[in-house]
């Protein structure tokens, strides 16, 4: 099931989807609902990734990277000398 919503746009992001729509041969509401599902599933697999690590955390079983270079590091050295 899909629902109808409306959204405000400035000038400018409505010519740049404007010409979209010409390039691609695509509709404003497919561009729209497809520039929207690709955000919401970003925002998802972040929002999961940072409740996993905080999960791990909280259990104490999170992993971090060291805070000294490697010692096999040319960086490494070069910092620490």
């Amino acid at each position: 099931m899909t629902q109808s919503v409306s959204i405000r746009l400035d000038d400018e992001i409505l010519g740049k989807l404007d010409m979209l729509t010409k390039a691609t041969e695509r509709s404003r509401a497919w561009l729209m609902a497809h520039a929207v599902e690709q955000y919401v599933q970003h925002e998802a697999w972040q929002i999961e990734a940072i409740q996993s690590t905080l999960d791990k955390i909280r259990q104490g079983n999170a992993k971090f990277a060291m805070k000294r270079p490697y010692s096999g590091c040319k960086a490494g050295a070069a910092i620490r000398n």
